[in-house]
């Protein structure tokens, strides 16, 4: 999707907005830990309603993002070339701002010491491949599965069957389409409930939200959402309604509470099923923000909640590559100051700035630029 305001859907401006404040929220336990509050009351609250949906919500908008391209200008006349720009388009929009931000980490590591030995793992996205976790820079996990999803996706829809001519109204094209996608989310569904079977006691966070070849069905959900609602739009139009909508939250809470209950390591419900149905969820509530059409009136782009929406998807990505290490920072540099609530606040509210400003720097100078040269790759 290009970056110009006029084809933007306001609806998924809310979405990222509203993933981008999750995860805030989250990392915000790093002050709040200095609290005496038990991890327990922080877990539900911060860790699984807001990191970990808001994730989970990043992932699946932007398979929805890039379902919407390859369906509209790659399957329809699938060619080396196209594949090569739609490569091209989704690394221009992404890895500038990533490369700068993790050069910016390593000289900030070197004059700290701490560089690790594998830093060369972030540079080709393995840095949370088994057994790795990403400590250096924490959110790059996320980014890690993201880049190699759009290397399975390609090989999943192109190989080892051709798509001869595909029309973006074509329901027998659609629902191999869909198939396709089907298949993929259940082998990983597949490869889940394996390892949770044969691992042994690990714990479900590291070693199976952030594994990046346990997590690459994320994004497909996204894509299945807008095949559905490309191929088969009286079916989209049944989910986009305020009672599923509101049925996908009350799901997402049971799920959390079933978190909530759960031992610290996970069971097998945690570290496979469950990924699935937040993934299923998130998609059919991406499809309310996207198509509802009082959701689109209340973001449109001359009311306020539709500029603010507009302002946090804009910033939302360079944002999220640099606040948690900052949070960090900000964290130890006061930590004298984090003893009561006030300190707290005060200190978290800082970083929380700082975080935006440099967010605001990032996109401005390096990731706008960056999707600015995607217009010399045109399908």
């Amino acid at each position: 999707m290009e970056n110009r305001t006029a084809e933007r859907s306001p609806g998924l401006d809310l979405a990222r907005t509203l993933a981008i404040a999750g995860v805030l929220c989250a990392h915000f336990s790093i002050f709040l830990t200095q609290l005496d509050i038990s991890s327990d009351q922080l877990v539900p609250l911060y860790i699984v309603w807001g990191g970990y949906y808001g994730v989970e919500l990043f992932f699946v908008l932007s398979g929805y993002l890039i379902g919407g391209i390859l369906i509209r200008d790659v399957l329809p006349m699938p060619s080396p070339r196209r594949l090569t720009v739609f490569c091209m388009r989704r690394w221009l929009r992404t890895l500038p701002a990533y490369y700068t931000v993790l050069v910016c980490f390593i000289f900030y590591g070197a004059w700290k010491g701490g560089i690790p030995e594998d830093i060369w793992k972030y540079f080709v996205f393995f840095q949370n491949a088994p057994p790795e976790h990403a400590n250096f820079f924490p959110v790059s996990w996320s980014l890690s599965i993201e880049e190699w999803s759009y290397i399975f996706i390609l090989v999943l829809l192109f190989f080892p069957f051709g798509w001869g001519r595909p029309s973006a109204g074509n329901a027998t094209s659609g629902t191999r389409l869909i198939l396709k996608l089907v298949a993929g989310i259940l082998f990983f569904l597949l490869l889940r409930i394996w390892v949770a079977l044969t691992a042994g006691p690990v714990m479900w966070d590291d070693m199976f939200r952030k594994q990046v070849f346990l997590r690459l069905d994320a994004i497909l959900y996204g894509m299945l959402a807008f095949a559905i609602k490309t191929y088969y739009p009286q079916l989209f139009k049944k989910v986009h309604v305020f009672k599923v909508f509101g049925l996908c939250l009350v799901l997402l809470q049971v799920v959390a509470w079933i978190y909530a209950i759960s031992e610290p390591g996970g069971n097998l419900f945690i570290k496979s099923f469950a990924f699935s149905i937040v993934s299923a969820l998130m998609a059919i509530a991406l499809c309310f923000f996207d198509a509802n059409p009082h959701v689109r009136k209340w973001c449109a782009p001359d009311t306020l909640l539709g500029r603010f929406s507009l302002w946090g998807s804009k910033l939302a990505y360079s944002l999220y590559l640099v606040h948690h290490n900052l949070f960090g920072c900000v964290a130890a540099l006061f930590s004298s100051y984090l003893g009561n609530k006030c300190g707290v606040f005060w200190v978290g509210g800082i970083a929380v700035l700082a975080s935006i400003a440099l967010g605001f720097g990032l996109y401005t100078f390096i990731e706008k630029p960056g999707m600015n040269l995607r217009r010399h790759f045109v399908f």
